[in-house]
C-alpha cells in the first residue's frame, strides 16, 4: 500500500510539473475559435470548430465555473489528458501493482512531448482523444455494463470531432477480428450509439438549419484545400509529404524514437502478449497507418494534413505497451531495458525542452497588453494577429487603448468580425496613436497585413524592448558560457515604439 502510494504520488508530481513547465495555453490559432465561440453562444455554429459542440460546451462549463481564462478554456483538455493517464493505469493495473514496467510508462505518458504540447490547449480533437482512450479500455477490460458505457463514450468522441469515426471503425473491426464473441455486443452498441447520435444531431441540425449534414459540410470545405502530397508544414516536396509519417517511426520531436521501439519490440514479441494488449497494439499501427496514408473521403484520395493533432491516442498505446514488449523482447536482460526505457524517458524530456515557437506568439501579445493597460493615458496601435489575442487573453474583451487600422486587416481578419456576411463589421476609432506594439514572433508579413506593415517599416521612434527574447529550455546551459544563435530561440519578444510627436 505505502509503495503504492509513494509512486501515485510521483505520477502526479511528473504531471503537474510538466504541465507547469511546459505549459501551452493559448496559442492563437483554431484554440481561440472554441474559447471565443463557447463564452459567447451568440448565434447558430459558423464554422467547423464551431460545430463540434460537446468541446465547446465543455468549455463553456469551465468558463461559467472559473471565469473567461485560459485555465478555464484549457481545463477540459487538462481533464483529458488525465482520462488518458488515467486509462493507461487501469490498462496496466496501476497503482494496485507497481511494478517497474507500469510505473515506467506512467512516467513515459507524463513526459511525452505530444500530450505536453497539447494537454493545456484548447481543442476539440485532444477532448475526443481523452474519450476515445477511456473508451477503448472500457471496451477492452470492462463488465459487460462498462463495455456498454465505453462504446457510448466513443459515440459522443465521433460527436466531437469527426475524424474520430476512423479511429473506432478501426477499432471495433480490430476486437473484432481478435474475439468476436467478447467485443460483438459492445461494437453493436457503439454503431448504434454512434447511428443514434447522428441521426439526433442530423434532426437537429434539419429542423434549425433545413442542412442535416451541416457539420460535416463545415468540416469537408474546411479540409477541401488539402492535397496530396502537398503541406506547408513540410515542405512543396510530394516526397517529403510520404515520408512524414515513416520519419516520425525513426524519430520526431513528439514522440522521439518510442514509436520506433514500441512497432519493433512490439511484432517481435506479438504471440506473447495478453489479448488486449495484442488489439491495443494492432489499433496502434492500423490508426498510424490511417493518419498517414488514409483517406478522409472514400471517393477521391484526400489524406490527412501533416500535423500532430490526430496522432494524441499514439501516445496511450506507447505508454501502456512499451515497457512490456521491450521486456519481452528483450528477455532476462532487464538491466538493459531498464537502461533503454531511461534512455528514451531522458530523451522524451530532452524534446520537450527543445520545444520551439508555436503559441510564443500569444505570451508575447499577454505581457504588451499588459503593457499597454499599465499606460492607460496613451493610445497604442498594432496589428490583427496581435489584437485577437490580446481580445482573447483579455476575457474577450478589445483593450481600451489598443487600436488597429481599419480596412481588409480588421474586416476579414479580426477575430470578433467572424460573423455571418450580414453582419455589421466593427471599426476602430480613427483617432491618433502614440505609440506602436510590436509583436517580434507574431507578426504575419502577408498581403492582408500589408497596411501595418507599412507602418512598421517608416517607424523611425525609439524602440523600448517590452518582451525580451527567450530561448529554448534545452540550450539554457549553454547561454551561461556562451552567445546564442538564431535556432536556440524560442520568442524574439516584443517591443513598443515612441513616436515622436512631430511625426
Amino acid at each position: 500500500m505505502a509503495r503504492s502510494l509513494f509512486w501515485f504520488l510521483v505520477v502526479a508530481a511528473a504531471w503537474l510539473a510538466s504541465t507547469y513547465v511546459f505549459w501551452m495555453g493559448y496559442a492563437g490559432t483554431d484554440d481561440i475559435f472554441y474559447a471565443r465561440y463557447a463564452n459567447s453562444l451568440h448565434r447558430l455554429p459558423l464554422n467547423h470548430w464551431e460545430y463540434r459542440l460537446p468541446a465547446v460546451y465543455l468549455m463553456r462549463l469551465s468558463i461559467f465555473l472559473f471565469g473567461p481564462t485560459e485555465f478555464a478554456a484549457a481545463l477540459p483538455t487538462l481533464l483529458s489528458s488525465l482520462a488518458m493517464l488515467a486509462s493507461v493505469a487501469w490498462l496496466i493495473d496501476w497503482p494496485r501493482r507497481p511494478t517497474w514496467q507500469a510505473n515506467c510508462g506512467m512516467l513515459l505518458f507524463c513526459f511525452m512531448p505530444l500530450d505536453i504540447s497539447f494537454r493545456s490547449y484548447p481543442n476539440a480533437s485532444y477532448i475526443a482523444a481523452g474519450m476515445l482512450a477511456v473508451g477503448s479500455v472500457a471496451m477492452l477490460k470492462g463488465s459487460r455494463l462498462v463495455q456498454y458505457l465505453g462504446a457510448g463514450l466513443m459515440a459522443v468522441a465521433f460527436l466531437t470531432h469527426e475524424v474520430s469515426f476512423f479511429y473506432v471503425a478501426i477499432f471495433c473491426l480490430t476486437a473484432l477480428a481478435f474475439d468476436r464473441r467478447r467485443y460483438w455486443y459492445p461494437v453493436i452498441a457503439c454503431v448504434a450509439f454512434s447511428g443514434g447520435l447522428f441521426a439526433i444531431e442530423a434532426a437537429i441540425y434539419y429542423s434549425i438549419t433545413g442542412e442535416a449534414f451541416a457539420r460535416y459540410t463545415r468540416a469537408s470545405a474546411a479540409i477541401g484545400v488539402l492535397e496530396a502530397g502537398r503541406d506547408v508544414r513540410v515542405g512543396a516536396s510530394p516526397l517529403s509529404f510520404f515520408l512524414w509519417p515513416l520519419k516520425n517511426v525513426l524519430f520526431c520531436k513528439q514522440l522521439a524514437f518510442s514509436l520506433l521501439l514500441l512497432f519493433g519490440s512490439g511484432l517481435l514479441v506479438f504471440g506473447k502478449l495478453r489479448k488486449e494488449q495484442k488489439i491495443l497494439l494492432a489499433v496502434m499501427i492500423l490508426f498510424w497507418a490511417y493518419l498517414g496514408y488514409g483517406s478522409l473521403v472514400p471517393w477521391t484520395y484526400k489524406p490527412l494534413g501533416r500535423a500532430w493533432h490526430y496522432y494524441y491516442l499514439l501516445v496511450v498505446g506507447i505508454a501502456a505497451l512499451l515497457p512490456y514488449t521491450l521486456t519481452l523482447a528483450l528477455g532476462e536482460r532487464e538491466r538493459l531495458s531498464r537502461a533503454i526505457l531511461l534512455f528514451t524517458l531522458v530523451a522524451l524530456v530532452g524534446c520537450a525542452a527543445a520545444g520551439g515557437r508555436w503559441g510564443q506568439n500569444v505570451d508575447v501579445s499577454r505581457e504588451l497588453l499588459a503593457y499597454a493597460q499599465a499606460h492607460p493615458e496613451k493610445t497604442f496601435l498594432t496589428d490583427v494577429n496581435t489584437m485577437n489575442q490580446m481580445y482573447v487573453w483579455g476575457g474577450f474583451q478589445l483593450p481600451e487603448n489598443v487600436i488597429c487600422l481599419n480596412g481588409e486587416p480588421v474586416e476579414k481578419h479580426l477575430l470578433i468580425n467572424k460573423e455571418p456576411e450580414d453582419t455589421p463589421r466593427y471599426e476602430f476609432p480613427r483617432q491618433e496613436y502614440d505609440a506602436v506594439l510590436l509583436n517580434l514572433e507574431g507578426f504575419v508579413e502577408r498581403k492582408p497585413f500589408a497596411n501595418f506593415q507599412e507602418v512598421r517599416q517608416s517607424l523611425t521612434g525609439e524602440r523600448e524592448v517590452i518582451v525580451p527574447p527567450r530561448y529554448r529550455l534545452v540550450f539554457l546551459p549553454w547561454l551561461l558560457v556562451a552567445e546564442p544563435r538564431d535556432f536556440m530561440i524560442r520568442s524574439r519578444g516584443g517591443a513598443v515604439v515612441h513616436l515622436d510627436p512631430t511625426d
